[in-house]
């Protein structure tokens, strides 16, 4: 594997900047986008949400669900070697997520803001 600028691989910076551009999005979505699997987006995100370059949170719409969004520090990866602090959250989350833990808030401009 290959290692970018800022100790991400290739296909993490490709990850972080589709996810970029269509966040929020359920799993399945950036799975499509890419185009992965559901397994192979599940098991990418989890060193990234680990280091806190994005966050998930529990769908409102639907409870199964997972949005992913990526944080202050994951959109600027050139800058998060050995960066381990909690990212301040960003909209949709509330607060950043475990799995099915936490709760999301109504992103901002949408109905029912």
């Amino acid at each position: 594997m290959v290692t970018m600028p800022g100790g991400l691989s290739y296909s993490q910076l490709r990850l972080l900047g589709t996810l970029e551009d269509i966040q929020p999005v359920t799993q399945h979505r950036l799975a499509q986008a890419l185009p992965v699997s559901d397994p192979a987006i599940s098991r990418a995100l989890r060193p990234l949400e680990t280091a806190g370059l994005v966050q998930a949170c529990q769908d409102p719409e639907h409870v199964r669900r997972r949005l992913v969004s990526i944080t202050e520090v994951g959109s600027k990866p050139s800058t998060t070697t050995g960066n381990r602090s909690t990212p301040s959250c960003v909209p949709p989350c509330s607060k950043p997520a475990s799995r099915m833990s936490s709760t999301c808030a109504t992103p901002p401009g949408s109905p029912g803001s």
